[in-house]
Formats: C-alpha cells, sequence, structure tokens
C-alpha cells in the first residue's frame, strides 16, 4: 500500500515538475509512451498466443538493431520473441544466431528477423557504414 502511495506521489511530482516549466507535451508523450509499451506487452502476452491457437494469422513487428562502437544492439516490441540475426548478409531463420545482449559486431551488413509463436516478421536490415 504504501508503495502505490510513493509511487503516484513521485507520478504527481513529475507531472507537476514538467507542466510548472512548459513541458506539458513532454509529460503526456512519456505517459503515452508507457501506456503504448504496457499495451503491447499484453497483446503479446495475452491476445498473440489466443490467436495462434485459434489458428487465427497475424503479422508479427519487426525487431530493432543498430550498431554503436563495435556492438550490435537490438530490441523486439514483444519481449518474448525471439531476435535471429545473421552478418554476411543471407536471411535469417529460425535457426540463425540468437540475439540475447549486446554483442561484438565489425560486419557491413546485419540482417535480423522476429520469431515467435510459429511467425516471422519482415527482415530488418542494418549497413553499418
Amino acid at each position: 500500500m504504501c508503495f502505490a502511495f510513493f509511487f503516484f506521489q513521485a507520478e504527481d511530482g513529475i507531472r507537476d515538475f514538467c507542466l510548472s516549466r512548459g513541458l506539458g507535451d513532454v509529460y503526456k508523450r512519456q505517459l503515452y509512451e508507457k501506456a503504448r509499451a504496457i499495451y503491447n506487452a499484453k497483446i503479446a502476452e495475452i491476445e498473440l498466443p489466443r490467436l495462434a491457437a485459434d489458428g487465427f494469422n497475424f503479422r508479427v513487428a519487426q525487431p530493432g538493431i543498430k550498431i554503436v562502437e563495435g556492438k550490435l544492439y537490438a530490441n523486439s516490441p514483444i519481449p518474448q520473441a525471439e531476435i535471429r540475426y545473421t552478418t554476411d548478409g543471407s536471411e535469417p531463420t529460425a535457426t540463425s544466431t540468437l540475439w540475447e545482449a549486446p554483442v561484438d559486431c565489425s560486419a557491413s551488413v546485419v540482417k535480423a528477423k522476429l520469431f515467435y509463436l510459429g511467425k516471422e516478421s519482415l527482415t530488418t536490415d542494418y549497413k553499418n557504414d
């Protein structure tokens, strides 16, 4: 109970700080991003498995990938999905290297796909200039 009280007090403080400095749009954007992340996580956790079990077809979103200071970073809008990638220019498959954490990468081209519930996303291409 105390945690919830302090959490909402902190939220109120952040809101008041943003609004008092004319940053209402920043606060609204932060709230929107937080709500969207929760919504997407619930869809992936609850609805997509139900749809897959009932035989419905759905699209899996693409992963985000980027190389920063020689390390390959990736993210997924579906926390339970696997990100598979290649560094030789070939299309990723369900048996390609699994991305789990930032890894050293000096490849000029990286391709990645998301795999979830027997579905796969479109390929994300990243060219390292």
